[in-house]
């Protein structure tokens, strides 16, 4: 008997859906309802119509109903809204705002993709800026508008995830001055805070004014007053500051919700209702390595879970295997991009992890090439299995190259021993010979073979406090152009002939530039009978971190003589 699908959502995840259980049933009626004029608009790419990367705003639209339903001999049914869902009786309640009138539909299989909400803050006195949010094209839309028609020289943009950072780029591009207010320590917290440091730098660096841990407190008289006392004078203020998912018209329907909204699933995206499932931002997947549940709001996400429920429904053999989330955003002319989980996750999650923490800054091509530039990575792996966990990267250079080589290392469960002897692609334009991804398999395996000690570039500061016996192997012209306060300069050219000056009887802590030349010290230094430790990340990552958080915090006090030499 031929079946009837109903879809709940015109984009990336209701569309792959629709597509997929087209191709493997010829004859299935399928019905798409989307409450808005569009289909298939690339919700990504909104930011890059903003910023005139994407000059015609017919580019966003992506397929239309007619084209559609020629293609895939389906029914888009736009301005159309789904307002109730009866589970019992097999139907969904319509709104057709183009005819004005309400009727219901039947179905056999529902797909709910409605996806998510911006989130509108309550701030007081709200009403007196002109105030937009980017969710969709109706809000780009609104937002153009008024950049077009009035006078814009400032806006402020309020949430740095994914979304504000964007936006504040586009922005800038546009050539309108902007302000960042992020609420919590740090802009785009899938990063670690010390890793963000870096993008709070790019930023600062293109003249964004950046606030981190301040809430903007109320609206008076056209300005922005934040807790901190400050006053932000401003034309406009976006907000970004995180989405929830649109559900509203499933409460008391009888398919289960979480408390904040999202739509219980199983493995195979199927809901309470045994013929209801639901996929994309109004769900939550499970993340392959804690078997915990939490929002992945990606396209990428979505048309997988969507392949997945069209093939589940018709009788294919189906693996979810969980997601790891692996993101990836352009930030002027850095890219940072992060996968599996972080440190900041692991702790704030309270997970048992026993952990190793490998810190690298390498060339992303070999270093001759004009175009070649330093990549900072940040990589996480189980002490005892070496099983990989997490990564981050964020550099000018081909950073998302690396990213992907380690996601999908991690959801093949790879270790840092393996990563060793991959084989990736080499010519000098692309990569080198150790390319960045082995060389963080080398590290890490010394490090489980316990073949060095190390201590985080962050924790300079308590060894410069303690007096600690701080060595710097770079070449004297490095040392004179800025090292830190307490260190000594001991070339490694120079070492072994000048080892008598450092003193046995404490640790020495060593560091170069990226860490490669404060490790074969460290090698010499242990094979004489010192205690030495490396400074993970070397001067190169502590310079970053120590200029960011000088120039976000006036009454801070840097350890370092010149924090603009990097």
């Amino acid at each position: 008997m031929r079946k009837k699908y109903l879809i709940v959502g015109g984009n990336a995840g209701g569309l792959s859906c629709a597509t997929r259980l087209r191709r493997l049933d010829e004859f299935a009626e399928i019905i798409i309802f989307e409450k808005t004029d569009y289909i298939a608009y690339s919700t990504c790419s909104l930011p890059y119509h903003l910023s005139k990367a994407i000059p015609h705003f017919e580019e966003l639209i992506l397929m239309t109903p007619e084209r559609f339903k020629k293609q895939y001999n389906v029914d888009v049914r736009t301005n159309h809204e789904v307002i109730s869902v009866n589970p019992k009786e097999k139907v969904i309640l319509v709104q057709d705002h183009i005819h004005k009138k309400v009727y219901e539909e039947n179905y056999d299989y529902l797909i709910l993709a409605p996806g998510a909400n911006a989130i509108e803050p309550e701030i007081p006195g709200k009403e007196k800026l002109p105030y937009f949010m980017i969710r969709n094209i109706i809000d780009l839309s609104r937002l153009l508008d008024f950049i077009n028609e009035k006078e814009v020289h400032h806006l402020t943009v309020v949430g740095g995830g994914f979304i504000g950072i964007e936006v504040v780029e586009a922005l800038k591009t546009r050539g309108i001055d902007v302000t960042l207010v992020e609420s919590q320590k740090h802009v785009l917290n899938l990063f670690d805070f010390e890793m963000a440091q870096i993008i709070h730098k790019v930023l600062l660096d293109n003249n964004v004014s950046l606030y981190v841990n301040t809430m903007v407190k109320e609206i008076v008289d056209g300005s922005l007053i934040l807790d901190n006392g400050d006053t932000i004078n401003t034309d406009g203020v976006v907000f970004a500051i995180g989405i929830r998912p649109a559900t509203e018209f499933l409460r008391n329907t009888g398919i289960a919700l979480d408390n904040r909204g999202y739509i219980i699933v199983n493995g195979f995206y199927q809901t309470s209702d045994s013929n209801i499932f639901a996929i994309g931002d109004a769900i939550k997947v499970r993340y392959a390595l804690t078997n915990l549940y939490e929002p992945l709001p990606l396209a990428s996400t979505a048309v997988k879970q969507a392949r997945l429920v069209a093939d589940y429904l018709n009788g294919l053999d189906v693996v979810n295997s969980g997601f790891i989330g692996t993101n990836v955003i352009k930030i002027f002319d850095y890219t940072a991009s992060v996968t599996g989980i972080t440190e900041n996750y692991i702790k704030k999650r309270q997970l048992d992890y026993q952990y190793n923490v490998i810190y690298l800054a390498p060339s992303d091509r070999v270093s001759i090439i004009p175009c070649a530039n330093i990549v900072f990575m940040k990589v996480i792996y189980e002490k005892q299995s070496g099983k990989l966990l997490g990564a981050q990267a964020i550099g000018k250079g081909l950073v998302e190259k690396r990213i992907d080589v380690l996601s999908v290392a991690i959801k093949l469960g790879a270790t840092v021993r393996d990563l060793q002897n991959l084989e990736l692609g080499y010519a000098p334009f692309y990569g080198t010979a150790k390319d960045p991804v082995n060389i963080a398999g080398y590290i890490g395996a010394n490090l489980n073979q316990e073949r060095y000690k190390q201590i985080i570039f962050t924790k300079v500061r308590d060894l410069v406090t303690s007096n600690a016996q701080i060595i710097d192997v770079r070449e004297k012209h490095e040392f004179e152009k800025g090292h830190i306060i307490s260190a000594r300069n001991i070339p490694l050219s120079e070492l072994r002939e000048r080892i008598a000056e450092i003193d046995k009887s404490k640790p020495v802590y060593v560091h170069c530039r990226t860490g490669a030349r404060s490790y074969s010290a460290c090698l010499i230094l242990r094979q004489y009978g010192f205690d030495a430790i490396n400074i993970a990340g070397g001067y190169l990552f502590l310079s970053y971190y120590e200029d960011t958080l000088r120039r976000l915090d006036n009454n801070y006090q840097v350890i370092i003589t010149n924090p603009n030499f990097h």
